[in-house]
């Protein structure tokens, strides 16, 4: 290996491949392909005397002939995916690989959002079939509903509460600088918020930063991001165009800057959800009602019963909860868990900087988030913990 982060990586993405084929059976896969940054050869990374650190992860989509069992499938991949070593004596790769395992029928199917849109334009066929992700081709950016907004600022904050845990606990320096520049993509990914919301969202992030300068001269995203946002942004932008330089100046500056960034995630989340729902009151506690599906009751209890058998839990001992659990969707609230980890948190450091009912959080959303983890098994260690990894493990 030659130091080369893309040699790195597709080295790493062929172990990938040889695994999911002795997982699955050659003849059960009908193709293997990688999308994202690595097809761009757009990896972030940092160097360190003889040793390099890559930031980048894997996109990695595996289509199936014949799946009798996909969700069978997908456990049997992750779990061995997830136990392929990532570091040597010369590189370590921090992020896990993501793994879909589909169906022909089930990828056409997948909802239009920034990860499929950029497969038709950046894609390395790894194994098997050249023309499976032809299919992408009806995945459009103009078509990415304003919700995909949402759940890209929700994946963001989870990936800062586990990372932040994490640090907490002392990991090593490599780990803290792999962090930074998780905050400095997360502070760009708010102006990706604002341009799906707007249907302008490109694949590259160099474009979307001069598609967000067009727009905002020409007065298209007021309200989004106020001035200081703005220089936030600007800011974590030329950190990641300058990664080796930003983090080899980083000097303890992660703690200010994560500060900035998550007040203005905060902020432009809930400015978003105060567009696309009905909410009058602009009450946190309100829009995460809102987001969860509050009082649905149908079709809450019928993600409960999917997950049960999902999880080969019992349908029966976990519907008999639900008069307390289908009162939020288990799978929006699970994936909130992040938001209010870090929503709480912000509050805690600065209260006059998050107003929020903490009272009407903890017993609407908290109590209910508390119950669910511990009704699938997930009791031991703090909530926000329980909950991102169920998600992770159940999604």
């Amino acid at each position: 290996m030659n130091g080369d982060p893309h040699q790195i990586l597709s080295s790493f993405a062929g172990r990938i491949v040889d695994t999911v084929l002795g997982c699955l059976g050659d003849g059960e896969v009908q193709s293997i392909f990688v999308s994202g940054g690595f097809a761009r050869n757009d990896i972030a990374a940092f160097r360190r005397a003889e040793f390099i650190e890559i930031y980048s992860d894997l996109d990695v989509y595996v289509i199936l002939r014949h799946p009798r069992d996909l969700d069978r499938a997908r456990r049997r991949v992750a779990r061995q995916v997830a136990a392929l070593p990532r570091e040597t004596g010369t590189y370590r790769i921090f992020p896990e690989p993501d793994v879909g395992v589909y169906s022909e029928e089930d990828f056409r199917k997948q909802k239009t959002r920034p990860g499929t849109v950029e497969i038709i334009d950046g894609h390395v066929v790894l194994h098997g079939s050249k023309k499976t992700p032809e299919w992408a081709r009806g995945f459009l950016a103009s078509a990415i509903d304003s919700p995909e907004a949402l759940y890209l600022l929700e994946n963001r904050f989870a990936e800062i509460a586990e990372l932040s845990g994490r640090v907490e606990r002392g990991e090593s320096d490599g780990f803290r600088r792999y962090f930074h520049y998780v905050i400095l993509k997360s502070g760009v990914d708010a102006v990706t918020a604002v341009l799906i919301v707007l249907r302008l969202f490109h694949p590259s992030r160099a474009e979307r930063m001069k598609t967000f300068r067009d727009v905002r001269s020409r007065g298209e995203a007021r309200g989004f991001l106020p001035e200081d946002a703005v220089a936030c942004v600007e800011r974590c932008y030329e950190g990641v165009s300058n990664l080796q330089g930003t983090l080899e100046d980083e000097r303890g500056r992660s703690a200010a800057l994560r500060r900035d960034v998550e007040s203005m995630l905060l902020a432009v989340w809930k400015t978003i959800a105060g567009r696309l729902s009905s909410v009058e009151t602009g009450e946190w506690s309100d829009l995460l009602d809102w987001r969860c599906k509050a009082g649905r009751w149908a079709g809450n209890i019928r993600e409960l019963s999917a997950l049960a058998k999902r999880m080969s839990r019992s349908r029966i001992d976990v519907l008999r909860r639900s008069r307390r659990l289908a009162g939020l969707s288990p799978i929006d609230a699970l994936r909130l868990s992040g938001t209010v980890d870090v929503l709480l948190r912000r509050a805690g450091e600065d209260p006059a900087g998050v107003a929020l009912r903490r009272s009407a959080i903890e017993e609407r959303y908290v109590c209910v988030l508390d119950e669910l983890t511990h009704t699938f098994g997930y009791a031991s260690g703090p909530i926000f913990e329980r909950a991102r990894r169920m998600f992770k493990e159940t999604s």
